[in-house]
C-alpha cells in the first residue's frame, strides 16, 4: 500500500505564491518586465517612496499593488536581531566589506550568509549618521 503524502512542516507561505503569479503575469498586465520597470523608476522616477507610488499610479497605470512591490529592493540589506535582553544587532548585506569603525563582521560571508556584518545597538541613541551610512551603502548595493 502506498504512503500517504504529508504535507511539509516548511512550506513557504501562500503569499509567496501570489507574489511570484503577479510578477509572472507583469509584463502581460503593464507590457514591461519588472526589471523595465524599475529601470524606468531610476531613470526618470521620483525620489519619495508616496511620490513613486502616486507616479507609477497616475503617469504608468500601475496599481498600488505593483507600485509597492517595484519601490523596495529585491534582496533583504538589513535586519535586526536580539543578541540579549537589551541588545540588538542590526546587521546589514554588505558582502566582503572590510570592517571599519563599529562595524563588526559577522563571518556571514565566508558562510554564504546574506548579512555579512553587523553594529550593537543597545539604546535609540545608537542609531547615529554610521548606523544610516551603512545602511544607505547596503541598500545601494543591493542591485
Amino acid at each position: 500500500m502506498a504512503k500517504a503524502r504529508t504535507k511539509s512542516l516548511y512550506s513557504l507561505h501562500p503569499g509567496y505564491a501570489m507574489e511570484a503569479s503577479s510578477m509572472a503575469k507583469l509584463k502581460e498586465r503593464t507590457g514591461k518586465t519588472l526589471e523595465d520597470w524599475i529601470a524606468l523608476i531610476q531613470k526618470s522616477g521620483p525620489p519619495g517612496e508616496k511620490e513613486r507610488r502616486d507616479w507609477l499610479k497616475n503617469q504608468h497605470g500601475m496599481s498600488t499593488n505593483y507600485a509597492w512591490w517595484l519601490v523596495y529592493r529585491r534582496h533583504v540589506f538589513a535586519q535586526m536581531k536580539p543578541r540579549t535582553r537589551t541588545e540588538t544587532d542590526l546587521g546589514f548585506a554588505l558582502r566582503d566589506r572590510p570592517v571599519e569603525g563599529r562595524l563588526e563582521d559577522t563571518g556571514g560571508f565566508a558562510k554564504k550568509d546574506r548579512i555579512t556584518h553587523r553594529i550593537l545597538i543597545r539604546s535609540v541613541a545608537d542609531i547615529d549618521d554610521e548606523v544610516e551610512k551603512w545602511l544607505r551603502i547596503a541598500y545601494d548595493s543591493d542591485r
